[in-house]
C-alpha cells in the first residue's frame, strides 16, 4: 500500500473557480457509528475495531486534516479499504485509491494501483484523451456542479462524465486503458451563505452537455461551496471492451478508409487485446467471380499467407490449397509451431517459416451465416498462438465479419460497375430514360396493371455521327499468317515422322508423312473455309492419336513427340508465331485506339450529354447520338454539334498519328484507316432489348444504318481504288451540303499543320440498294 500525494492530473482550475476542498474522515466515522449500531454480528465487531483505531488518533478525527501527516496512518487507511472494497477481491490486483473530495490527488493507493499507473514522481503515466489544460479543468469543474446539484437541488444531470486514461504497457510496448470512478458517499457539501434558487429550465438543453455551464457559473459561483471528505476512487482495466470500440468507430466510416487502414486498425485492436505487440494479423476477403475464388492483388495484399507466398510464385496453389481446406469444412486451424512436423501436414506454410514466423492461427469469418473471409494471426514466437485466445477475440469478430463484406460487396460493385461501362448500351446519358420505364413498369406490377412487354425506349431527332477505324487488309494479313504457320507447322511435323521412322521402323508412318507433304502443298494457295475444317480434323483426329500412340508405346518416341507438342503450342510454339506476332499488333492498335476514345468520351459528356458507343470489330468503331431528346433537361443548341464534328475530324488524325506511333512496337507491322460518314439531318433511334442497344427507327432512318454498314470497303468509281487509305481520313457524304461544315474544320486543321492541305474529291462505286455517294479524302502529317 502506497500514502503519500499521487496526481492522477496536474490541472489547475482557474481562480473564480476554485472551490474550498479538505480532507476529513468525519462522514466516514459516522457511518462506522451507524453501522456498529445495526450489525451484530462479525462486520459489526470489525467496525468497532477501526472505530476504535480512529480514536487513538484524535487528529484524524478533526473536521480538517493535514494531508502531510497522512502517510504516517497507511494500516490505518488500509482498514477504510477493507470496509468498501468486496472482501473478496485480490488486494494484489485492486486498482483502489482514497483521494481529495472530487480532486485528481490521492493520498492512499493500492500496491496494484501504484504499479500499474504512476511513474517514480508520482505522477499519472498518460491520459488517453489527449486534450488541452483548459479542456481538462473544465471536465473537472463540470463533475463538481454534477455533484452539487444532485446533492444540493436533488437535480441529476442527463449525462455523464467518464474519465478514462491510457498508459503504455512497458513489457508489451502497447496502450491499456482504464476508467476511473470516483465514489463521492463520504464527501460532505456545503453552502456558505443562504443556497440560490434555481430555474432549471433557463441553462438545460443549451448544449451537448445537457445545460449551460457559463450560466451556472453565474447564478451559483463555485467558491460558494466547499467540500470535506473524502472520495473513493476505482479504476477499472477497460482495455478490452475500448479497443474493440476504437474498431467499431473505425466502421462508421468505412467507405472512406482503406482495407490496408481497416487492417492497421484490427491489426492493432487484436495486439492490444492479445496485449502482445509481436502478433501479426492478416485478413483475407474471400472474393469470388462466377462461383470460383479469385485473388485481387488490391484486396488480397493484407493476408499474411498471400504476401509471404507472392516472393515464391505460389500465390495460385496456395491460395486454392487453403481455400479448399476451409471453405466445405471451415474451422479453426491452429499451428502453434510451424517445425518440421506440422510443414508435412501444411506444405502452404513453408513461405510464413521463411518469412521468419514461428505460430499461425486461422479464423474462418461468416456474416450471417455466409463465409465471407479468414482472419490470419501470426508471430514469431513459438507456441504463443493456443486455442484459449479464441474468447478474446470474441467482440472484436462481428467487426471484422462487416469489413469483409464490405470489401466484397465493393468488389462485386466494381465488377458490376465495369460490365454496365464496358459491355451494356446503358449509359448516364440516357439512362434517366430506363429510370423512367423501369419506375412506371413498377408502378403497373403493384397495382396489377403489367403488360406482357415493357415500355420500348426511343429518342426522337438526334443527330448521329459514325467512325470507323479500320486495320487495313486485316483479313490478308490473317490469312498469310495462317498459311506460314501452317508451313512451319508441317514441317516440324514432318521432322518429328522422320525422326520417329528412325526410331521405330514401321510403314505407317512413311503413310503419314505423304499425306503431311499432301497437305503442305495445298496450302501453298488460299485454303477455303472448308479446308480449314478438314485440315483441324486432320491434325485432330488422325496425327494427335498417332503420336500419342508412339509416346506411350515407345519410351524412345517420347523427346520427340514432346518437343512436336511444345512446338504447336498456342502460347508459346514456333508453328503460332505469325498467327501471335499479328494478334499482338491487332490488339495493341486496338487498345491504344480504344483507350484514347475512352477518354475523349468523358470530356464530350462535359460539354452536353450524349450516347457514345464503341464496339471493336477488326478495328474500332464509333456511334455517337446527341440532341434534345438525349438530354430534356439542358437546352441543346447546334453548337454542341458543330463542337462534335470538328471534335470527328480532330480525333481521327490524332488517332492516325497514334497508330503511327504504335509501328516500331509491332512485330508484324499494320496501319489503320480512318473513316467517317456525314449525315446532317436528325434520326430517330430506339433500344431495341434483343441485341441490348440502339438501332434506328422507321422506314426512312434505316438507310442511314444500311450506308454505314456498306461503305468501310467501298471503292473509288471507275478506279477500283479502296477509298480508306492509311494515314489518310475518308469522309463519305450523300450530297455537298453535308460536307460544308467539315471543310471549314479541315481547313482549320490544315492550318494547324495536322493535316495535308490536299482535298481529295472522289464518287463512289454503287452499293448493293445504294448509288450516288461521294467523299472527300484527305491526308494526315504523322510525323
Amino acid at each position: 500500500m502506497k500514502a503519500g500525494m499521487l496526481h492522477i492530473d496536474d490541472v489547475v482550475i482557474e481562480q473564480n473557480n476554485t472551490i474550498k476542498t479538505v480532507v476529513s474522515f468525519t462522514k466516514y466515522i459516522r457511518f462506522l457509528q451507524e453501522r456498529i449500531a445495526s450489525e451484530k454480528g462479525i462486520k459489526g465487531t470489525l467496525y468497532r475495531f477501526i472505530l476504535r483505531r480512529f480514536e487513538r488518533h484524535p487528529e484524524l478525527m478533526q473536521e480538517e486534516i493535514d494531508l502531510s501527516v497522512l502517510s504516517q496512518y497507511s494500516t490505518l487507511l488500509e482498514l477504510i479499504q477493507d470496509t468498501v472494497s468486496p472482501l473478496v477481491k485480490d488486494d494484489n490486483k485492486s486498482l483502489f485509491g482514497l483521494s481529495v473530495p472530487i480532486a485528481p490527488q490521492l493520498f492512499y493507493c493500492s500496491d496494484a494501483l501504484y504499479n500499474i499507473a504512476f511513474d517514480e514522481d508520482c505522477h499519472f503515466k498518460q491520459s488517453i484523451d489527449r486534450i488541452s489544460h483548459e479542456a481538462r479543468a473544465a471536465r473537472r469543474v463540470e463533475y463538481i456542479y454534477r455533484f452539487i446539484l444532485e446533492r444540493l437541488y436533488n437535480y441529476q444531470m442527463a449525462t455523464e462524465n467518464e474519465m478514462l486514461y491510457s498508459m503504455c504497457d512497458k513489457d508489451s510496448g502497447l496502450m491499456r486503458y482504464f476508467k476511473l470512478d470516483l465514489d463521492t458517499q463520504f464527501v460532505d457539501v456545503q453552502c456558505d451563505t443562504a443556497l440560490p434558487e434555481i430555474d432549471f429550465e433557463l441553462f438545460t438543453n443549451y448544449s451537448d452537455n445537457g445545460y449551460n455551464l457559463s450560466l451556472l457559473q453565474e447564478i451559483i459561483p463555485l467558491s460558494m461551496f466547499s467540500l470535506s471528505g473524502f472520495s473513493i476512487v476505482h479504476i477499472t482495466d477497460v482495455t478490452a471492451s475500448h479497443a474493440v470500440e476504437l474498431l467499431r468507430n473505425s466502421l462508421l466510416s468505412v467507405a472512406h478508409i482503406s482495407h490496408e487502414e481497416h487492417v492497421r486498425t484490427v491489426s492493432l485492436t487484436i495486439k492490444t487485446l492479445l496485449q502482445n505487440n509481436a502478433v501479426e494479423t492478416g485478413i483475407l476477403p474471400l472474393l469470388k467471380v462466377n462461383d470460383n475464388f479469385v485473388l485481387d492483388s488490391k484486396r488480397n495484399n493484407t493476408s499474411l499467407l498471400v504476401k509471404t507466398v507472392t516472393p515464391c510464385r505460389a500465390v495460385e496453389s496456395s491460395y486454392s490449397m487453403l481455400l479448399k481446406k476451409y471453405v466445405d469444412h471451415p474451422k479453426p486451424l491452429l499451428v502453434p509451431s510451424i517445425n518440421t512436423e506440422a510443414l508435412a501436414r501444411y506444405p502452404f506454410l513453408q513461405p510464413l517459416k521463411d518469412a521468419g514466423y514461428n505460430s499461425y492461427l486461422i479464423i474462418p469469418i461468416h456474416y450471417n451465416d455466409i463465409l465471407v473471409g479468414l482472419l490470419e494471426l501470426a508471430t514469431e514466437q513459438k507456441r504463443f498462438l493456443h486455442d484459449r485466445l479464441l474468447p478474446r477475440l470474441e467482440n472484436v469478430i462481428p467487426l471484422i465479419a462487416q469489413i469483409l463484406k464490405h470489401r466484397i460487396d465493393e468488389f462485386n460493385y466494381g465488377i458490376e460497375n465495369i460490365i454496365k461501362e464496358k459491355f451494356t448500351s446503358l449509359q448516364p446519358a440516357v439512362e434517366w430514360r430506363f429510370n423512367e420505364v423501369a419506375w412506371e413498369y413498377m408502378v403497373r406490377s403493384e397495382q396489377g396493371q403489367v403488360k406482357k412487354d415493357i415500355a420500348n425506349i426511343f429518342f426522337k431527332d438526334v443527330y448521329p455521327l459514325y467512325g470507323a477505324v479500320d486495320i487495313r487488309n486485316s483479313s490478308v494479313e490473317r490469312n498469310l499468317s495462317l498459311q506460314q504457320d501452317l508451313f512451319t507447322h508441317f514441317s516440324i511435323l514432318a521432322e518429328t515422322l522422320q525422326q520417329l521412322r528412325k526410331l521405330v521402323p514401321l510403314a505407317l508412318i512413311d503413310e503419314m508423312l505423304y499425306k503431311c507433304n499432301k497437305w503442305k502443298n495445298r496450302i501453298s494457295d488460299y485454303l477455303t473455309t472448308d479446308e480449314e475444317i478438314r485440315l483441324t480434323s486432320f491434325f485432330d483426329n488422325e496425327v494427335k492419336p498417332f503420336l500419342e500412340y508412339f509416346k506411350a508405346n515407345y519410351a524412345s518416341a517420347e523427346p520427340v513427340i514432346n518437343a512436336y507438342d511444345e512446338a504447336i503450342n498456342p502460347a508459346t510454339g514456333k508453328a503460332f508465331t505469325q498467327r501471335r506476332k499479328l494478334e499482338d499488333a491487332i490488339q495493341l492498335i486496338n487498345v491504344t485506339v480504344s483507350d484514347y476514345l475512352e477518354k475523349q468520351k468523358d470530356t464530350l459528356q462535359q460539354a452536353y450529354p450524349n450516347y457514345f458507343e464503341k464496339f471493336r470489330t477488326d478495328g474500332i468503331e464509333y456511334d455517337i447520338y446527341i440532341g434534345q431528346s438525349i438530354s430534356p433537361g439542358k437546352q441543346f443548341d447546334q453548337l454542341y454539334l458543330h463542337n462534335l464534328r470538328l471534335w470527328q475530324i480532330t480525333s481521327m488524325a490524332e488517332i492516325a498519328r497514334l497508330s503511327h506511333q504504335l509501328l516500331p512496337r509491332m512485330e508484324k507491322q499494320l496501319f489503320t484507316t480512318q473513316l467517317i460518314l456525314a449525315h446532317t439531318t436528325p434520326i430517330d433511334i430506339s433500344f431495341r432489348n434483343d441485341e441490348r442497344r440502339f438501332d434506328v427507327e422507321g422506314a426512312y432512318n434505316i438507310r442511314y444504318e444500311v450506308v454505314k454498314k456498306r461503305i468501310d470497303k467501298v471503292h473509288i468509281k471507275k478506279t477500283g481504288e479502296r477509298l480508306t487509305q492509311p494515314g489518310t481520313i475518308a469522309l463519305v457524304y450523300y450530297n455537298n451540303n453535308d460536307t460544308t461544315e467539315y471543310i471549314k474544320y479541315i481547313q482549320y486543321l490544315q492550318e494547324q499543320n495536322i493535316l495535308d492541305k490536299t482535298i481529295e474529291y472522289h464518287d463512289l462505286e454503287d452499293l448493293q440498294g445504294v448509288s450516288g455517294l461521294k467523299a472527300i479524302r484527305v491526308t494526315v502529317l504523322l510525323d
